[in-house]
C-alpha cells in the first residue's frame, strides 16, 4: 500500500476520535464576516429574509344542500290540427275493385258503400212472387223478373173461378146462332185451369208505367148429359167435354213499391180467343155419335168468335232482391 493511502487513513481516524470526544450540539458555527463584508449592503437571501405573516385563507365555502323540486316537463304546446288536404284530381282514375285496375282517364268517382250498393241493385232488379188476377180469365200466382234495362219476364198459373167461367161461356153462347151450341156452352163446363207467359217493358225507372203482352192457355172441363141439350137427334147418355182455349193479351199498367219490398200493380188490357179445340168423350158406354162431333166443332167456332174482351189485372207481391 502506498504511503499516501496510509496518511489519509490516519487523518480520518484522528477526525473520528475527535468527533467522538466532543458530541455535536444544536448550534451551528459560521465564520465572522470581514470589515469589507460588513460595510457592504445586505443582499436578500433565503437565509436572512425576515419571515412575514401569511394570512391563512379560509376553506372554500360549500353551499348548503337545497331541496330539489321534482322535474316537471314543460307543457306541450297545443297545436291546432290542420284540415286534411283535399285530394288533387290528377285526371287518372284508379278502380277500387282489386286486383283489376282501371287506368282509364276520367274523373275519380266515389265507390258506393255496401248498403248503398245493395239499395241500388234493389232499384235496378226485381224478382217478385205475386198473387194476381186477370178478370175475367183466371186467379192464381205469378213470378215476375225485371232487369235493369226495363225488360220484364213473367209466368203464372191459376184456376178459372165459377164467376169468370160463366162470363166466358155466356159470352160465347151469345155469339152463336145455334141453340144446341149455346146449350152445350152454358151447361157443359164446370171447371178450368190456366197458365200464362209474357214479356213487357218498363221504360222509365222513376215511373212505374209498363206495357205487357203474352199468351194464356185455358183448359175447360165438364160433363154434359143429353138431357141438358135439346134437339140433338140420336144422342143419349153423358159425355166428358174438354176444351182448350188460347188467349192473346196486351196490358198497360202501373207498378209501385211500398217499403222497397211490397209490389203493388194494376193494369187494363184486352184479350182475344185465338184458338179453340173441344172434344167430347162418351161416358157409361154411350155411343160416339157424329152429330155430337159436329156440335163440338160448332162450339169451337162460337168461342173463336168471342172477339176482344177487356181485362182488369191486379197484382200484389213481395220482391225477393
Amino acid at each position: 500500500m502506498p504511503r499516501r493511502t496510509h496518511a489519509a487513513l490516519f487523518v480520518l481516524s484522528l477526525s473520528g476520535a475527535a468527533f467522538a470526544a466532543e458530541p455535536p450540539t444544536g448550534k451551528a458555527s459560521f465564520p465572522l464576516p470581514t470589515a469589507a463584508e460588513a460595510a457592504a449592503p445586505e443582499r436578500p437571501s433565503s437565509l436572512n429574509r425576515t419571515p412575514t405573516a401569511v394570512a391563512a385563507l379560509p376553506p372554500p365555502l360549500t353551499p348548503a344542500p337545497t331541496a330539489v323540486a321534482p322535474s316537471v316537463p314543460p307543457p306541450t304546446p297545443r297545436v291546432r290540427p290542420e284540415p286534411p288536404a283535399e285530394p288533387r284530381d290528377s285526371g287518372w282514375e284508379v278502380s277500387s275493385f282489386q286486383p283489376r285496375r282501371n287506368w282509364s282517364r276520367g274523373p275519380v268517382q266515389d265507390v258506393p258503400a255496401p248498403r248503398e250498393r245493395s239499395s241500388r241493385e234493389r232499384d235496378l232488379w226485381m224478382l217478385s212472387i205475386e198473387g194476381a188476377t186477370r178478370a175475367p180469365i183466371d186467379i192464381g200466382g205469378q213470378v215476375t223478373l225485371e232487369t235493369p234495362v226495363g225488360l220484364r219476364l213473367f209466368g203464372g198459373y191459376g184456376w178459372v173461378p165459377d164467376m169468370y167461367l160463366g162470363s166466358i161461356l155466356r159470352a160465347g153462347a151469345s155469339l152463336s146462332s145455334d141453340p144446341i151450341v149455346a146449350s152445350m156452352l152454358e151447361n157443359g163446363f164446370q171447371s178450368g185451369r190456366a197458365w200464362r207467359i209474357g214479356a213487357g217493358w218498363r221504360p222509365f225507372r222513376s215511373v212505374g208505367v209498363y206495357l205487357d203482352a203474352g199468351y194464356a192457355r185455358v183448359n175447360l172441363r165438364g160433363d154434359l148429359a143429353t138431357s141438358d141439350v135439346v134437339n140433338i137427334p140420336g144422342v143419349t147418355g153423358s159425355y166428358a167435354i174438354d176444351s182448350t182455349l188460347g188467349f192473346g193479351f196486351v196490358e198497360l199498367g202501373y207498378q209501385a213499391k211500398i217499403a222497397e219490398r211490397v209490389v203493388l200493380a194494376a193494369g187494363l188490357g184486352v184479350t182475344k180467343v185465338m184458338s179453340a179445340s173441344t172434344h167430347a168423350t162418351p161416358n157409361d158406354g154411350a155411343a160416339d155419335d157424329p152429330a155430337l162431333r159436329d156440335a163440338t166443332g160448332a162450339i169451337d167456332q162460337g168461342l173463336e168468335k168471342y172477339g176482344y174482351s177487356p181485362t182488369l189485372t191486379l197484382r200484389l207481391g213481395l220482391d225477393l232482391i
